[in-house]
C-alpha cells in the first residue's frame, strides 16, 4: 500500500471481529505476556514506523491513525506488574512515548475507533503526563495541555439504593470521577420549609472491580467514590445531594446530574415510588417527601406511562400494561401482607421450601406463597400439600411480586426472584418496594464481598449458622449494616437426619464460575479432575469389596456436561433425590469445595475435601480447612482412595478432633432453627 497508494473496498463481505470464548484472544492475554508490552511497541510500531520514514520522509496520517487505533488496547491493561523491575518499567515509558511522538494530537482526538473511555487518558500520556486542576469563577476542570478531562459540575452521582423505612430515608450510591476521592465529600441537604440542613455521607468500600480505583498502566486515573448515608424525613421535605472538592488550596462546591442504576428504587421511567403512605417524588434533581393519596398516586402513574411509551425500550408494552393492572388493584391489594418464598426456579428443597412449610399455615394475616416453575418436580409435590404454589414468572408471580412486602429466599441471583428480570426491569422500578431476606443456600466460608454486596443486594436479613460467618459478613467490601447479619441457623437443617444411613458415598463437587462454555470445561483441569476420578478402576474395586453404593450429585451447572464425563455405570447420578434424602442415606460425603458439606457435618459425618486443583473463583475466607475443616484435605487421588478405605474400615464414624471442629462452629444443633 505503501508502493502503490491505491486499496480496493470490497463490498460484499462481512468481517467478524473475533474474540474467542476461551479467554485466550490477545487482548485478553496481553496483560500477562511481556512480549506485547516493550518488545511489541519497538518490534511493530517503531519498525514501521521508521520505515515509512525512510520511505516517505514521514508517517502517514493513515498509519498514525492505525497506530492509535491499536494503541489503546495496551493503553487499557490496568497493570504493568509483568515487568519485573524498574529498568524494564523505565525502557516501556521510554518506548511508548517514542511511538506517541509519531502520532499527531489530531488523530487521536478525532479518531471515531478509539473508545471514548481511554480517550483523555491517551491524550494525558501524548502531552507527557501533563494533568492540572484548574479553577475559574464558573467550573473546576481537570485539563492536559488544552484539552479538559473532567469537569467538576458534570460528574454524575449514580444512586443504587433508594429506601423509605420507618421514617427514614436510605440512600447508597457512588460517584465516577478523574478526581482524587480522597478531595470529594458527598453531601446530603434536607429542606425542612425555612430551615436548610446539611448531613455528611458515609464514605464506604467494596471488593468488586468495578466499584474500586479504575487504572490504566498501573496509572490512577477514575476513582470510584461510594457512600452510605440515612437521615429522618418528615411530610413535605425535599432533599438533594451536593459534591464537594477541597485539596487544601482549591475549594469547589457543585450540584450534580442524578443517575439511577437498576437496583435502585427508581429510574427515568418511574419518578416515584410509595411506601407506608409516603410517595417519595423525584423531581427537578430534588427528592419530595409527599402525603399519599389515590389521585396523586394515578397522576404520577400516568406520567410514567407516558414516559415508558416516549422511551419505547425492549418491552415497553408489556411494562405499560403492568403499570396499568397496578394501578387498578392497588386499592384493593395495598393492604395485604404477602410474603413470597423461593429457592430455585428449577428446584424447591432448601432453606426457603423448610420455612415455608414451617409457617404457611399460621394464622397471622400474612399471605404466603412459594414461587418455582411449573416444569419442575416440585411444582407438584408442594401443590399436593399447600395451594399457595405459584409457577415461576406466571402473571399472578408477577402480581404477587408487584405487592409483596417480603421476598424470602435461599438465593440473591435477580433472575431467580424477580419475573420482571428479562423484561427490561427499569420499567418496573417504583412499582416493587418489597424488602429481601436471603436465608443462603450454603454456609458462606470464602470471601464473596464481590458477589453479594449492598450496593445491588440491598438485604433486610442475612440468615448465618456462625458467629465466625457473621462476622465475615461484616468484614470490609459487604457494607451491610450490622443488624442484617443474624446467626439464627439454616431452616433446612431441622430436617436433617441420619437414621437411616446406608453403606453409600456421595460425592458431590461444586461449580467453577469460569467455565461458560463447553469448549472452557473439556480444556480445564477440574474436567480431567473429576473424569479421572470417576472412572478409576481402584475406586470401582473398592466401592465393589466394601459392598458400598457410589451416588454422584452434580452442581446444577454441571448437569449441562455430565454426559462428557463418562461416569460409569455402577456410579448413580442424582438427579431427583433431595440433598436431605442424600445426606440421610450416605455414611461419607466426599467434595471439593461445595458448602453441602456443612449439612453432612452438622450430623457428625464424616468428609474428605478433595482439593487437587487450587482452581477456585471465590478469593479464601475466615475458613481455613486445615484448622476449622471437619476431615482431611486431600489432593492426589491415589490418597482420596486411601482415605476413603481408611474411613470405610473405621465404620464412617467422624473423628473425635472433627466432632469437636463441628460443636465449636455452628452455633445452634437444637432443630429450632425455624
Amino acid at each position: 500500500f505503501l508502493d502503490k497508494k491505491k486499496y480496493g473496498v470490497v463490498d460484499n463481505a462481512e468481517y467478524f471481529y473475533r474474540q474467542r470464548l476461551t479467554g485466550t484472544s490477545t487482548v485478553d492475554v496481553m496483560k500477562e505476556n511481556k512480549r506485547y508490552f516493550t518488545d511489541r511497541l519497538k518490534n511493530f510500531y517503531l519498525k514501521l514506523a521508521n520505515y515509512c520514514i525512510k520511505k516517505e520522509k514521514c508517517v502517514p496520517k493513515f498509519i498514525q491513525y492505525l497506530f492509535a487505533y491499536d494503541l489503546q488496547w495496551l493503553l487499557k491493561v490496568d497493570s504493568l506488574e509483568v515487568l519485573d523491575n524498574t529498568s524494564q518499567l523505565n525502557e516501556f515509558w521510554k518506548v511508548l512515548k517514542q511511538v506517541l511522538d509519531y502520532i499527531d494530537m489530531d488523530c487521536i482526538i478525532d479518531n471515531k475507533y478509539i473508545d471514548e473511555h481511554i480517550l483523555p487518558f491517551f491524550i494525558y500520556l501524548k502531552n507527557n503526563h501533563s494533568i492540572i486542576t484548574t479553577k475559574s469563577d464558573q467550573s473546576l476542570a481537570i485539563k492536559s495541555g488544552d484539552y479538559i478531562v473532567e469537569e467538576f459540575s458534570k460528574i454524575v452521582l449514580w444512586l443504587d439504593i433508594i429506601e423509605y423505612r420507618r421514617g427514614y430515608l436510605n440512600f447508597s450510591g457512588n460517584i465516577e470521577s478523574c478526581f482524587n476521592d480522597k478531595y470529594i465529600h458527598v453531601k446530603l441537604v434536607k429542606e425542612s420549609g425555612a430551615k436548610i440542613e446539611e448531613y455528611d455521607t458515609k464514605h464506604v468500600m467494596y471488593n468488586n472491580p468495578k466499584r474500586q480505583t479504575l487504572k490504566y498502566l498501573g496509572i490512577n486515573w477514575k476513582y470510584n467514590y461510594n457512600f452510605d448515608t440515612q437521615i429522618s424525613v418528615s411530610l413535605n421535605d425535599m432533599l438533594y445531594f451536593k459534591i464537594e472538592y477541597d485539596d487544601g488550596q482549591i475549594q469547589y462546591a457543585s450540584i450534580p446530574l442524578i443517575s439511577f442504576r437498576e437496583s435502585c428504587g427508581l429510574s427515568t421511567s418511574s419518578a416515584y415510588f410509595l411506601k407506608d403512605s409516603i410517595i417519595i417524588l423525584f423531581k427537578e434533581g430534588k427528592f419530595n417527601i409527599l402525603p399519599y393519596s389515590f389521585k396523586s398516586m394515578l397522576r404520577y402513574e400516568a406520567s410514567n406511562i407516558k414516559r415508558v411509551n416516549y422511551d419505547k425500550e425492549p418491552h415497553y408494552g408489556y411494562a405499560i400494561f403492568i403499570h396499568i393492572i397496578y394501578c387498578i388493584m392497588y386499592l384493593f391489594m395495598k393492604n395485604k401482607r404477602i410474603w413470597l418464598y423461593s429457592d430455585r426456579p428449577d428446584f424447591a428443597d432448601d432453606n426457603a421450601k423448610a420455612l415455608f412449610e414451617y409457617t404457611c399455615n399460621m394464622d397471622d394475616g400474612v399471605s404466603r406463597y412459594f414461587i418455582v416453575d411449573k416444569n419442575s418436580s416440585s411444582y407438584n409435590n408442594l401443590k399436593r400439600i399447600n395451594k399457595n404454589i405459584v409457577a415461576f414468572g406466571s402473571f399472578k408471580h408477577e402480581i404477587l411480586y408487584l405487592f409483596a412486602q417480603k421476598v424470602i429466599s435461599s438465593y440473591v441471583n435477580e433472575n431467580f426472584i424477580n419475573p420482571f428480570h428479562y423484561f427490561t426491569p427499569s420499567l418496573y422500578s417504583g412499582l416493587i418496594t418489597s424488602y429481601r431476606y436471603f436465608l443462603q443456600h450454603g454456609v458462606t466460608k470464602d470471601d464473596v464481598s464481590e458477589f453479594i454486596k449492598k450496593y445491588d443486594k440491598n438485604l433486610s436479613l442475612i440468615v448465618c449458622v456462625s458467629n465466625m460467618e457473621r462476622d465475615s459478613f461484616l468484614a470490609d467490601g459487604y457494607n451491610f449494616d450490622s443488624h442484617v447479619i443474624q446467626t439464627l441457623g439454616f431452616c433446612r437443617f431441622d430436617k436433617l437426619t441420619s437414621d437411616d444411613a446406608k453403606r453409600q458415598i456421595l460425592f458431590a463437587p461444586t461449580w467453577r464460575l469460569e467455565l461458560s462454555n463447553e469448549e472452557k470445561f473439556i480444556e480445564s483441569q477440574y474436567y480431567k479432575t473429576l473424569k479421572s476420578f470417576l472412572n478409576s478402576e481402584k475406586l470401582k474395586s473398592l466401592v465393589e469389596v466394601t459392598c458400598f453404593t457410589m451416588v454422584f450429585k452434580p452442581h446444577p451447572e454441571l448437569n449441562d456436561y455430565i454426559d462428557l464425563l463418562d461416569v460409569p455405570e455402577y456410579i448413580h447420578i442424582s438427579e431427583d433425590e433431595s440433598y436431605q434424602e442424600l445426606f440421610r442415606d450416605s455414611s461419607l460425603l466426599i467434595t471439593d469445595y461445595s458448602s453441602v458439606y456443612f449439612d453432612f457435618a452438622y450430623l457428625k459425618k464424616p468428609v474428605i475435601y478433595y482439593q487437587k486443583d487450587d482452581d477456585y473463583h471465590y478469593k479464601e475466607g475466615y475458613f481455613k480447612y486445615d484448622t476449622h475443616g471437619f476431615g482431611k484435605v486431600i489432593k492426589k487421588e491415589e490418597e482420596l482412595i486411601d482415605e476413603i478405605h481408611h474411613i470405610i474400615k473405621n465404620e464412617c464414624i467422624m473423628e473425635d478432633k472433627y466432632k469437636k471442629r463441628v460443636d465449636e462452629f455452628f452455633k445452634y444443633n437444637d432443630k429450632n432453627n425455624c
